[in-house]
């Protein structure tokens, strides 16, 4: 049975495309008996449909190939993306800096750029559903709140935006986020049991945690202004789970803080839960991601390695000799067995934890720098994005055996 917020959803698409169609007088009647006000079509009924045919192909075409046994012990292989790229996405005129998806009921995209435009994707149709242009200088980074309902974009324009995302993909900003008084290079909204909060990182050395639940104006709820110790580091990427925020900077520290359930402080900055020491290589760390079960932490930065951390025993566990240059960003697949990485050196790495190697790695998956990574809803394609302003799929053959 569906929600109401599910019904809802559905009328509203329902309607959309009844207008869309010119059937105005049924539009009227729907919208009346429905208590809806849709004067405008749309197509979100037919992205739905699009997408449940493409995963009942999918259901059929796996329960024909578990019938065979040879094809079905390829099923549990591994996830490994293989080259070409399944598809290539333009749409951007600037250098793609950074994407993210929304939750797994939709296959949609976000992708940020140098130029301050944020596009919203349908992967599954490869074709371009908003274009936001609220921001006027680089985006850093985005976000999405755990219920899918809020995007979060960090700008060099010194500001970060709320925007409330629409049913029917458009999206508007609800608030912008103020007082950093340099670029803003990082944004990650904190755990859902914690209720709408977000933190930023910005140049001017500070992190500042806004409570999203409240008429604050864009004022900070909190700041820590003493996580980098020198006066010429600041903090680079953000990234967060229930319980912990983590930071790296231009330092080769990655501090890691316990996350509190107070409205006064959420974060416990009277005292770090670890300060990770990476190599002595990495005088500059990039990015960060944790594992789906919040135990492993993986960093990158510009000497090229990944190093792989604990977060519950504090324990070091391995470094990848990723790649030549920068680590630009780092995703883990949603098992948890594998992470994946993509560089200034133009190519994608995909490691295993398991086994504690290198499985694949496809030397030039973009013409320019790649500089983000997120996985399709489906979890078996990657998409990536990068200076060369495209993003690419790619797939995982049922047929690895790395």
């Amino acid at each position: 049975m569906l929600s109401g917020e599910d019904k809802r959803e559905l009328e509203v698409a329902i309607c959309g495309y009844l207008v869309s169609r010119g059937y105005t007088e049924t539009a009227a009647a729907f919208n009346k008996e429905a208590n809806l006000e849709i004067n405008n079509g749309n197509d979100l009924l037919e992205q739905k449909w699009t997408t449940i045919m493409r995963l009942q192909r999918r259901v059929m075409e796996l329960e024909t190939k578990q019938e065979d046994p040879v094809i079905s012990a390829y099923l549990e292989a591994p996830w490994c993306p293989r080259g070409p790229a399944l598809a290539i996405m333009k749409g951007h005129r600037s250098p793609i800096t950074c994407c993210v998806k929304t939750n797994d009921k939709t296959p949609i995209l976000g992708t940020g750029s140098e130029d301050g435009i944020i596009k919203l994707w349908d992967i599954d149709r490869r074709t371009i559903l908003t274009t936001l242009t609220n921001h006027v200088d680089i985006i850093h980074s985005l976000d999405i709140s755990a219920d899918s309902q809020l995007l979060l974009s960090a700008s060099a324009d010194r500001t970060a935006k709320i925007w409330a995302l629409a049913t029917d993909s458009s999206a508007k900003v609800e608030r912008t986020l103020r007082g950093h008084e340099d670029a803003v290079l990082s944004a990650c909204f904190l755990g859902p049991g914690l209720g709408r909060f977000c933190a930023t990182a910005c140049k001017d050395g500070i992190i500042r945690i806004f409570d999203l639940a409240t008429k604050s104006n864009g004022i900070a709820l909190q700041t820590i202004s003493d996580a980098f110790q020198t006066s010429n580091s600041w903090p680079r990427a953000l990234a967060a789970t229930e319980s912990f925020l983590a930071i790296v900077g231009n330092t080769n520290t990655c501090i890691v803080y316990s996350l509190l359930s107070g409205r006064r402080s959420i974060v416990d900055d009277q005292k770090p839960l670890c300060r990770l020491q990476a190599g002595p290589t990495a005088n500059q760390l990039q990015c960060l991601a944790f594992c789906p079960n919040s135990l492993h932490l993986a960093i990158g930065g510009r000497d090229g390695q990944i190093y792989i951390w604990n977060i519950s025993t504090k324990h070091f566990i391995i470094t990848f000799d990723a790649h030549t240059q920068w680590v630009r960003a780092l995703i883990w697949h949603p098992s948890g067995t594998r992470i994946v990485s993509c560089s200034d050196d133009r190519s994608i790495a995909v490691f295993d934890i398991e086994k504690r190697r290198l499985v694949h790695r496809i030397p030039a998956a973009h013409s320019n720098f790649v500089s983000a990574l997120v996985f399709h809803p489906s979890s078996s394609i990657l998409a990536s994005a990068g200076a060369d302003k495209t993003i690419r799929l790619w797939d995982s053959p049922t047929t690895t055996t790395t």
